[in-house]
């Protein structure tokens, strides 16, 4: 069977991941109205990060300190030209920046969240809908395995010719160790003593159906 991590079973972690690049197939690959929505949802979790740091910046001390220093100095120039004390203008802006900050984030955040959503329900749709492409895959891939196969074992017939005439005797069977393919199993003790050789084609063959085959199958 084809391996894939927790042996077929569904993504363990919460289901939005598998909506994150690198999570997800390529979108020409997916539904069309799929495709949009997660398209859309993209450039939605980009406003959310842009928000957040937004946000950040102004929730740092300094910009306290450099709005009461600007509050203080246009208070000092005001009482040395002679003139009525302003009043503060810097914290009560950044006050209401930091506000305004808060409502964005919370915006795209919502916002974030519906679409995901709709995402996630278009993808349940999409499955629903769909169709399992493995037998045509396969019906597309059997003949090239079974060729390939065939011109190994030419090409190993073609070798075993020179092997004769070393003296190595004459053997065309295209056969191959396990353990030299998966060395893997040489982590476990495993090696050509403890093994029998296996047969190319039937390996090629068997690959290219197992690669489209789940456990549950």
């Amino acid at each position: 069977m084809r391996y894939t991590p927790n042996r077929g079973g569904q993504a363990i972690g919460p289901a939005a991941q598998q909506l994150n690049p690198g999570g997800r197939p390529p979108l020409d690959l997916l539904p069309a109205d799929l495709a949009k929505l997660i398209t859309e949802r993209d450039t939605i979790a980009e406003r959310v990060n842009a928000a957040d740091s937004a946000r950040a910046r102004l929730a740092d001390e300094q910009c306290d300190r450099d709005a009461e220093r600007a509050d203080a100095e246009a208070a000092t120039d005001a009482a040395r030209a002679g003139k009525a004390i302003p009043p503060p203008k810097a914290v009560p802006k950044l006050a209401a920046d930091r506000e305004k900050a808060a409502r964005e984030l919370e915006a795209h955040k919502a916002a974030l969240i519906t679409v995901t959503s709709e995402c996630e329900n278009a993808k349940s749709k999409a499955w629903f809908a769909s169709e399992d492409p493995r037998p045509d895959l396969l019906a597309a891939l059997l003949p090239k395995a079974e060729a390939l196969a065939a011109e190994l074992e030419a090409a190993v017939t073609q070798f075993a010719a020179r092997d004769w005439l070393g003296g190595y005797g004459y053997f065309t069977a295209a056969k191959v160790w396990a353990v030299a393919i998966d060395t893997d199993l040489q982590r476990h003790g495993i090696d050509i003593d403890r093994t029998n050789p296996v047969d190319a084609r039937a390996l090629i063959v068997g690959a290219v159906t197992q690669a489209l085959t789940n456990e549950e199958d």
